[in-house]
């Protein structure tokens, strides 16, 4: 009747960024793209985060850059300075 184990929220977050209704959301209120501009790239683990990476259908090439998402389930300060700097890099 249920589920043997329960996902974890990294588990619930790599299914959901993996889905294509949700990178035509991401992708179209970023950057005001058409649905289903931009694919499912890659995804990295790190330690306390998500890294999800969207690039643009091959036939669009290099016109768009690539989107990247962060996914973090809990946020400080000093995390959030980090994400910042992170940015300028």
């Amino acid at each position: 009747m249920f589920a043997e184990s329960p996902l974890h929220r990294e588990q619930i977050c790599k299914k959901l960024v993996e889905d294509q209704a949700i990178i035509d959301v991401v992708a179209k209120n970023i950057l005001s793209v058409y649905e289903g501009t931009y694919l499912f790239s890659k995804i990295l683990d790190e330690q306390a985060a998500i890294v999800v990476t969207y690039v643009p259908k091959s036939q669009i090439g290099n016109a768009l850059p690539p989107i990247i998402l962060r996914l973090q389930p809990r946020l400080d300060q000093e995390e959030m300075t980090a994400a910042i700097n992170h940015s300028f890099d």
